[in-house]
């Protein structure tokens, strides 16, 4: 029991903040459309801000102070951006489309008509594309101050690139946070370890007989 109940007291920043992200994209957000059909999915994408700036948080937690470099700042307010872009091409389709129930090939066909149909599809167009491009110097700067190793980079940048842009661009920030919270995970482990071992010793010479 006590291990859980530590392990909660030394993680609890992060189930906060993701449950607080969800809460008010569900209560403040979501609730406030009434969207179906291709305006659903629209809606839909736009939320990937709201799992990302917890994400971003942890992230940032998650680092040694002295790694929080300038770049690594950089690399997360560019994704961020691009993901603020997607909100905001997305919410402006949905506002085109109101609340008709088109279909795709309906929105195709009719959706040009609507102020702010076109011009919202190309921005969260182009707001994914620079935000999958801040996923990636957001991921270099990470393995460049030696966050994670450059295995993780890797895998990381080719699933900010191969995940659909359309779901969640920059994806691999997600696994990229993942890893560095591991990490820390086994840091802080291996310094309870040293502590442990340190004090198990001074016990041992403390009871050892003189002479």
């Amino acid at each position: 029991m006590a291990r859980p109940v530590a392990l909660l007291r030394r993680w609890w920043p992060i189930p906060a903040l993701l449950i607080l992200s969800l809460v008010i994209q569900k209560t403040l957000f979501e609730s406030r459309y009434d969207a179906s059909g291709h305006a659903a999915g629209h809606l839909g994408s736009s939320t990937a801000i709201f799992l990302a700036f917890p994400i971003v948080l942890i992230l940032f937690w998650a680092l040694d102070a002295d790694r929080l470099r300038p770049f690594i700042l950089g690399g997360a307010v560019v994704w961020l951006a691009g993901l603020v872009g997607v909100l905001v091409g997305n919410v402006r389709v949905v506002t085109a489309i109101g609340t008709t129930d088109w279909t795709l090939e309906e929105a195709d066909r009719l959706g040009s008509a609507r102020p702010g149909f076109d011009s919202g599809h190309d921005l969260a167009q182009t707001s994914s594309f620079i935000a999958v491009v801040g996923a990636l110097l957001l991921i270099a700067s990470v393995w460049r101050a030696r966050a994670v190793s450059g295995r993780v980079a890797i895998l990381c940048a080719a699933l900010s690139v191969l995940f659909p842009p359309w779901i969640f661009p920059g994806a691999g920030v997600v696994v990229l946070t993942i890893a560095v919270v591991r990490n820390r995970q086994r840091a802080v482990d291996k310094v309870l370890r040293d502590a442990n071992d340190e004090v198990s010793h001074v016990s041992e010479d403390a009871v050892r007989p003189v002479g």
